[in-house]
């Protein structure tokens, strides 16, 4: 059922809609976190295309809450028309109304069950707000009602990779591609997957056609340069990711590797190179810690011990990650003759490979015995004995969406979110790293 010229205008103008309240400030033209302008645009428009004889209406703009009130009008005017209820969800979402537009996509799936755009929708807010397992359930219920739709099928692999199923994440990626043989996407997903010893020179191929097909190529360019890397051939690396770099220029991540390149392949020939890469990364964005990481490895290389401390210390405090900046930390305070303080943190570091091994052998034994309440008791025990209450919340998150709460989680929670209150904000706490992670890391 098509929507009428008054619903598009309240979906049209929003991004240039006065809230009508002082508190609405911000909330229009924030960005879909469920879907980019133009999937939604070729998705979920409900309007079919129009010939250039038609001369719509001239849009007025409206207020946040005089767009939802003709969205809503709309559902109840065209109730059994689920496109009418996606409007509705997504226009909350943009309008920063997160918690309802959650609400309006699990209704909607509950009023139109074979409705897959819900699902799909569903699935990708769940991957914005970093909950796999959530985002794996919503998506494989939109891939088996569409089984023909690259998008919902590689974002499915997507959500697979997230959790480290790199075989069904494989498999959605070739349906993806199957479905449409032009589909960048689902070439950078079989990219990745297969980007393992053994299986180098396919990633290498689904990442060329990646850059072949995408309008965009530059992550296809970043991939290759990142594969290249990990092979050790630095002429090959260079030139990749030197095109990503020119494709790109204001992406932090490819100044960082094409610094790391510089200054771990090439050593002391281009030294000077990677310094003003990881700088510039810097300068893109202050946040990201594995620049202050190598910028203070090449410090400590160079005896400035001081210089080399405030840089790890950054990192450290961005890094989701702890793993080696406790050590390196602890040696540069050492070398910077600050002996107490070096050797707490070599303390932690310990500490830190203990949380680690010990957290590896529960995530094994998790893995056999996923139902079991008792292991994931003690996984979260694990990660508040380590201060690491940011972990035990993502770690009682999955187990109750598996398991559902009872009381000894409910006890755990509390204590997990009286620790976060008590830890200043910075980096996220660690859990092992799981295969998958953004598409285009």
């Amino acid at each position: 059922m098509k929507l009428r010229w008054g619903i598009l205008s309240a979906l049209l103008c929003l991004p240039a809609c006065q809230p009508s309240k002082p508190q609405e400030q911000g909330k229009q033209a924030v960005a879909n976190p469920t879907s980019s302008p133009a999937e939604t645009a070729k998705l979920d428009s409900p309007i079919p295309a129009q010939s250039e004889t038609v001369n719509p209406p001239a849009i007025t703009q409206l207020s946040v809450e005089q767009a939802r009130e003709i969205l809503i009008t709309a559902t109840k005017t065209f109730s059994k028309d689920p496109q009418t209820w996606l409007e509705l969800a997504l226009f909350e979402f943009k309008a920063n109304n997160t918690p309802e537009g959650e609400r309006l996509l699990k209704e909607i799936q509950q009023r139109f069950p074979t409705y897959a755009r819900a699902s799909f929708h569903l699935g990708r807010h769940y991957l914005s707000q970093r909950r796999p397992l959530e985002a794996v359930e919503a998506l494989n219920r939109a891939a088996r009602m569409a089984p023909n739709d690259p998008l919902i099928l590689n974002t499915a692999g997507v959500a697979q990779l997230s959790i480290g199923n790199e075989s069904k994440a494989r498999q959605y990626g070739e349906q993806a591609a199957k479905a449409d043989p032009r589909y960048a996407e689902a070439y950078i997903l079989l990219a990745r997957v297969n980007n393992h010893p053994g299986t180098t020179q396919k990633a290498i191929d689904y990442a060329a056609l990646y850059v072949k097909y995408a309008p965009d190529p530059s992550a296809g360019y970043y991939l290759l340069g990142r594969i290249y890397t990990q092979q050790g051939n630095k002429d090959k690396a260079i030139e990749w990711l030197t095109k990503a770099r020119d494709s790109d220029p204001k992406n932090p991540k490819i100044w960082l590797l094409l610094g790391r390149v510089y200054y771990e392949l090439f050593r002391t020939t281009k030294e000077a190179e990677g310094v003003q890469c990881l700088q510039k990364a810097l300068e893109l964005d202050p946040n990201q810690w594995e620049a202050h990481q190598w910028l203070g490895r090449f410090s400590a290389t160079q005896n400035r011990w001081a210089e080399a401390v405030t840089h790890l210390q950054e990192a450290l405090r961005l890094s989701p990650d702890p793993g080696s900046l406790y050590y390196d930390l602890g040696q540069a305070l050492l070398k910077s003759g600050n002996i107490i303080e070096g050797q707490k943190i070599l303390t932690r570091h310990q500490n830190y490979q203990d949380y680690t091994r010990t957290m590896g052998q529960l995530t094994a034994s998790v893995a056999k015995d996923p139902k079991s309440r008792g292991l994931r008791y003690d996984m979260v025990r694990l990660c508040l004995k380590y201060h690491q209450a940011h972990g035990a919340i993502t770690l009682l998150n999955e187990a109750e969406h598996l398991l559902g709460t009872d009381s000894t989680f409910s006890a755990l929670r509390q204590q997990a979110d009286a620790e976060v209150s008590r830890v200043p904000t910075g980096g996220t706490p660690s859990l092992p790293v799981l295969p998958g992670g953004s598409l285009h890391e």
